[in-house]
């Protein structure tokens, strides 16, 4: 792990922050890392509730159901089966935790947007693609005995 981590994460990491810093000063004209900007606008100083202000269920009552729209139940469905720990598969945990952090860390800041939470749209269609491609779609369905021709002597 430890190999994996500072042998191929990191090395991928530092040249994309440095690719994005390069990018940043070349356009804005100065040395900028946005992350680090949209904390203090946004968060330290607030300046993002002159644009308008949100209550903190938003992102789960309004935004996620938008962004969604049709694929929303489904995605409901995924989250239920997710969260039951009879019905999920292992792994599948990884694609909502760095979804359930977003929502959450972002439903803190009073100003929000679509945009903010646009980067969890693909995981949530995933989550979605993995509920539909199941054979017992609906929890309480109970799975079809296969008919045997077999006759069973005692």
């Amino acid at each position: 792990m430890f190999q994996y981590v500072f042998g191929q994460l990191m090395p991928i990491g530092v040249i994309s922050l440095g690719l994005s810093v390069i990018i940043d000063r070349i356009f804005y004209g100065y040395w900028s890392i946005v992350a680090f900007s949209f904390i203090k606008w946004n968060v330290m100083e607030g300046i993002g509730a002159y644009y308008g202000t949100h209550p903190y269920h938003w992102y789960i009552t309004q935004a996620i159901p938008v962004m969604l729209f049709s694929f929303f139940p489904f995605a409901l469905h995924a989250v239920f089966r997710l969260t039951s720990s009879t019905h999920s598969k292992p792994g599948t945990g990884l694609l909502f935790v760095p979804m359930a952090c977003s929502i959450i860390l972002h439903s803190f800041l009073a100003h929000k947007e679509f945009r903010f939470i646009y980067p969890i749209h693909g995981l949530c269609l995933i989550l979605v693609g993995m509920c539909l491609s199941q054979k017992n779609l609906l929890l309480w369905s109970k799975p079809k005995k296969e008919k045997t021709d077999k006759v069973i002597v005692k």
